[in-house]
């Protein structure tokens, strides 16, 4: 380490020497970036830039932020207290103090995401516990019009997933002022619809309201503005239905296609959500049938919209019948369920023909606090061969092999009929039953699986099912396809 007596020179020499040794770090950016803002404040030459790097150590000490370099030996006290009182680093509105701000900001961003990645794994809903001092640093960068619509968008992120306690209201109100460019500080979201479009993508709460609803009524509004604020409307404004109505005959196909899909959350019984449905029915036409069963599911996905996630049991059936008329008509003209490629227990839907031309099904649909599955069984059992066509659907077939099952406790008063005129009820099968094509084949006898009070397992064929609508069902899908779906 070089002593107060060496020349500037060599000072400068050795410390360019080590950073070119670590110039790949973090930490080494964050350096240059602060230097930076030093020289531009500073002549090129002169004993204070001589000893810019050392100065930098005082700059980070000021900002309570650490550095591997230990520079202090490089610093002259009255170099330093110049910069000092120039800069004027204690106060946190001075210019340089708000730059400095700034470039940590961008510093600590990765570093957020990285911990909020993580915590992902194990919580669908994570927290990020973030310091006064980076939290004002925050504020600084998205309040700033020259900020990134990239750093922006990962700001606001990491704001909203610090957004507990305390806290909360100050992240609401911030939100607040720049999606309604409120005053001087945040007019500036008025020329950047791409950051408006970003704060109504990613937050979740109900102060950009008025805003959604301003946007959607602009002629002018860029496409993608115009979609995150239907987006946005879909998810927390119960009264947007009118103007999601009216853009859903808008002459763009994406605009339209997004508010039919914002609609189904907020009033699924409404003209364009029943045309939207009707219309493969008659057209027979597969994309028509992919838009159908996509505002299907939508309709009764309790975590995408709000207003029936709240106990209503009316609510939910009225929603669920509607996805679960849309998936008999599927299955009446010939579209069987599918597992995915990847992972057993998600599942698709495609006709028996084009196995290839599969639509997804979000996982909440068929499993899950919002599942439809066993409305959707309830409803096929009033007619004998709806309810084994609906059965056959659920085989899931692998190599010739059905791979799903259907599982229910049997209510007291309902019971099974086999061939052979057997009749098994609850007392029967204590633990339920089993109910599965025996293979892929379009007539394939439906089994009945079930174990009696001894723990002895027995199987039997399906003949007729009777109070099946008193039963609640459940979708099983076998881990492998060599393994038993009743193991």
């Amino acid at each position: 380490m070089p002593t107060r007596s060496n020349p500037p020179d060599d000072v400068e020499g050795k410390i360019e020497k080590h950073l070119e040794l670590l110039r790949d770090s973090i930490e080494l950016k964050l350096l240059k970036e602060v230097d930076a803002q030093l020289k531009a404040r500073f002549e090129s030459t002169g004993k204070i830039i001589g000893i810019a790097f050392g100065l930098v150590a005082v700059v980070f000490t000021a900002f309570g932020v650490k550095t591997i370099f230990d520079v202090k030996d490089l610093a002259k006290v009255t170099a330093i207290n110049e910069v000092q009182n120039k800069l004027e680093i204690d106060d946190p509105n001075s210019e340089f103090r708000r730059d400095v701000d700034k470039v940590v900001a961008r510093a600590l961003i990765n570093s957020y995401l990285l911990t909020l990645a993580s915590l992902k794994r194990d919580d669908d809903d994570p927290v990020l516990n973030i310091s006064d001092g980076d939290f004002r640093r925050f504020r600084i960068l998205v309040s700033d019009p020259e900020t990134s619509i990239e750093e922006f968008s990962d700001v606001i992120e990491i704001l909203l997933k610090s957004n507990i306690g305390e806290r909360a209201e100050s992240v609401e109100i911030l939100i607040q002022a720049i999606g309604t460019g409120a005053g001087k500080a945040y007019g500036w979201i008025a020329d950047q619809p791409e950051k408006r479009a970003a704060l109504l993508k990613l937050y979740q709460g109900e102060k950009l309201i008025k805003v959604s609803g301003a946007i959607m009524a602009d002629e002018e509004a860029t496409k993608t503005l115009l979609i995150a604020a239907i987006r946005y409307a879909g998810l927390n404004d119960k009264q947007s239905g009118r103007k999601l109505e009216n853009l859903a005959k808008h002459k763009d196909s994406d605009i339209a296609s997004e508010a039919v899909l914002a609609l189904a959350k907020v009033e699924p019984s409404s003209p364009s959500i029943k045309a939207v449905l009707d219309k493969p029915i008659a057209s027979k036409l597969g994309k028509d049938w992919a838009t159908a069963l996509r505002v299907a599911f939508e309709i009764s996905r309790l975590k995408r919209g709000k207003y029936y996630f709240n106990g209503s049991e009316t609510e939910f059936k009225a929603r669920a019948l509607i996805t679960v008329n849309t998936l008999r008509a599927a299955i009446a003209n010939d579209f069987i369920f599918r597992t995915s490629l990847f992972k057993a227990y998600k599942l698709g839907i495609s006709t028996k023909e084009d196995p290839m031309n599969i639509y997804m099904i979000p996982e909440d649909i068929l499993f899950g606090p919002s599942s439809v599955t066993s409305y959707l069984f309830q409803l096929a059992s009033q007619n004998e061969d709806e309810l084994t066509r609906t059965i056959r659907a659920f085989c899931l077939e692998v190599n010739g092999r059905c791979t799903g099952s259907i599982i229910t406790d049997l209510a007291v008063d309902s019971k099974v009929i086999l061939n052979g005129g057997v009749e098994l009820g609850k007392v029967g099968a204590p633990g339920g039953i089993s109910i599965r094509p025996e293979n892929s084949l379009l007539n394939s006898p439906v089994i009945i699986t079930w174990r009696d009070i001894d723990s002895v397992t027995h199987r039997g064929t399906l003949s007729k099912f009777l109070g099946a609508e008193k039963n609640d069902f459940a979708i099983v899908v076998a881990k492998s396809v060599g393994q038993d779906i009743e193991d």
